[in-house]
């Protein structure tokens, strides 16, 4: 039995605490060597774009694919998870809630003035912690402990200068190697420079090319998050240190929460079954 489990069900069955403790497993494993995962691909055309990317969790035995389009009226994701031994589609996850999961900040930056006041109200709501809106990316970069960055941008919206000893940085927008959210100085004030996936890094990160490119420095001090999860490498290497954690989203994550997701739907009752007819019909 396939089952489809709306917006509405996702946000119902996956708790933010279980979501996190959901990733940090997904890091073990893929430093054990059990979470497989495909970097994205994506095919453009002129008015819409499709991009995909897969993983697998071995002991789970679970694997499957996060799947959306962009297009001039948004974004639309699905993922589907598929059983790791008979191949059986177990679930269709609408999958926008799923993906929006992510803590909050203390202080806010965005350009829209009133979009940032009414995001801070909010939050602040939501988060019960005062959360201010900010004047500049400047002034919320330079009160940050940790800054966080998720915009589109090409050009940085963080500079290195702004950041105080002791900061940690994700950025985890501007997914593209044309784009970029930090400067060169950033990258060379960062005693540590993390990306969940080298591979995906490699292609998709252009802070990181284009910086790497411009200060001369390659991909080999750079570490992928699940190897200092695990303790297998070192994390801020003094309390005055500034690190950096470039991510552009993996599957296995994806698959991770999906899987959970799906086991509580069962036991629930929650979604819609779904027919797709024989599954031991001959392929074509």
């Amino acid at each position: 039995m396939t089952l489809l489990l709306t917006e509405a069900d996702v946000q119902e069955l996956l708790p933010m605490p279980r979501a996190l403790e959901l990733v940090e497993a997904s890091f073990l494993a893929q430093n054990r060597g059990q979470g497989l995962n495909s970097a994205r691909k994506r095919l453009f055309l002129p008015q819409t774009s499709l991009h995909y990317m897969a993983a697998a969790l071995v002991e789970e035995k679970c694997l499957g694919m996060k799947i959306y389009t962009v297009g001039q009226d948004g974004f639309r994701f699905i993922v589907l998870l598929f059983d790791g031994e008979s191949g059986k589609l177990l679930a269709l996850l609408e999958a926008d809630h799923l993906g929006r999961i992510r803590t909050g900040a203390a202080r806010a930056f965005g350009r829209d003035a009133t979009r940032r006041r009414a995001f801070c109200r909010d939050m602040s709501e939501r988060l019960k912690l005062e959360v201010e809106p900010a004047e500049s990316a400047e002034a919320a970069a330079r009160f940050g402990d940790v800054v966080i960055t998720a915009t589109s941008s090409r050009q940085p919206v963080v500079r290195g200068e702004w950041l105080r000893p002791g900061a940690h940085l994700n950025a985890i927008g501007a997914n593209h190697a044309s784009r970029r959210e930090v400067d060169d100085a950033t990258l060379a004030r960062s005693s540590l420079i993390a990306v969940d996936s080298l591979e995906q890094a490699r292609e998709e990160s252009g802070d990181l090319i284009q910086g790497f490119a411009s200060l001369g420095r390659g991909w080999g001090e750079v570490v992928e998050l699940h190897e200092i999860v695990a303790g297998r490498r070192p994390g801020r290497p003094s309390a005055e240190a500034i690190t950096l954690f470039k991510s552009n989203g993996i599957a296995l994550w994806d698959i991770a929460v999906a899987g959970y997701i799906y086991q509580q739907a069962l036991e629930k009752g929650k979604g819609q079954a779904l027919d797709f007819g024989s599954e031991d019909a001959e392929p074509s």
